[in-house]
């Protein structure tokens, strides 16, 4: 799935403890994060929701869209 993005991405993300999710057909943000859920976010009844979210948290990327532009921004997340 994120091969495209280098050894050196992945690296990163795993150096950092960081998890990659990919979301699924219709799953939603809530599906796949206890804090999203904990925190009754309302980020999945968004009219559009967003491609990719990075929950601290969790130190976890979810990512709804593989796209490199959203791939990106949300591992550019990760090291800031």
């Amino acid at each position: 799935m994120l091969d495209r993005f280098g050894t050196g991405a992945l690296r990163v993300a795993a150096s950092a403890g960081v998890r990659i999710v990919h979301l699924r057909g219709s799953e939603t943000y809530r599906d796949r994060s206890q804090a999203l859920r904990r925190l009754a976010s309302g980020v999945d009844d968004w009219p559009v929701p967003p491609a990719g979210l990075f929950v601290v948290e969790e130190r976890a990327v979810y990512l709804r869209s593989i796209s490199p532009m959203t791939v990106a921004h949300n591992l550019y997340a990760v090291q800031v």
